[in-house]
């Protein structure tokens, strides 16, 4: 996802071979305030537009299954700000076709951040997710750079066995071993376009 914004650095930091934390900060172009809230939804994806996009995807997949996934087994937070697409004036004036609280939120030159757990928005994400209130969590104001950061902790807090299989000091090698080794192919295949990537 990172790539697919036009990402040029890519950050990415593990502890204990990512089951305590994963986090990924890239200087993409980020997400919208109001794509947010559907950001750890089951097949959401803001790729596809019309029927028409299915016959040129040139991405390397989608959201609503990474991160859904993620949501699932680990606790996730989203921090994103929306590259700047013009001078503070140009932001303000807007280019009135969106709603006044959509115009509010993208024009807003900060980040926002959203928590996530069973894919779906949730004021605290150690708290079971109630379906019925998910539609009134909003994005917060926050601070953060342009572009996003998406930290995922406590890896397979909720499935016990699957956690304690991967504890240890050598599974956490071997787990941060296999970050590492994907990360280096991705570094390798997208040198030509100048993407940095630090492990």
């Amino acid at each position: 996802n990172s790539l697919d914004a036009d990402g040029t650095q890519i950050d990415i930091q593990c502890q204990k071979g990512g089951l305590e934390s994963i986090t990924i900060t890239d200087n993409g172009t980020g997400i919208s305030p109001t794509s947010l809230p559907l950001a750890c939804t089951r097949f959401a994806t803001s790729k596809l537009v019309t029927v028409d996009d299915l016959k040129s995807i040139r991405t390397f997949g989608f959201r609503g299954e990474a991160l859904a996934s993620a949501s699932m087994v680990g606790r996730v937070c989203i921090i994103s700000r929306l590259r700047s697409r013009g001078t503070p004036r140009q932001l303000q004036q807007g280019d009135g076709e969106s709603s006044d609280e959509e115009e509010t939120l993208q024009n807003n030159n900060c980040a926002f951040k959203m928590h996530y757990r069973d894919g779906n928005p949730t004021s605290d994400p150690k708290l079971p997710t109630d379906k019925n209130s998910t539609a009134t969590i909003k994005p917060k104001p926050s601070a953060g750079k342009e572009g996003t950061t998406i930290t995922v902790q406590d890896l397979f807090y909720n499935i016990p066995s699957r956690r304690r299989a991967m504890e240890g000091r050598r599974s956490e090698r071997d787990e941060y071993d296999r970050i590492l080794n994907c990360v280096q192919r991705y570094a390798v295949h997208e040198a030509k376009r100048g993407v940095g990537f630090v492990c």
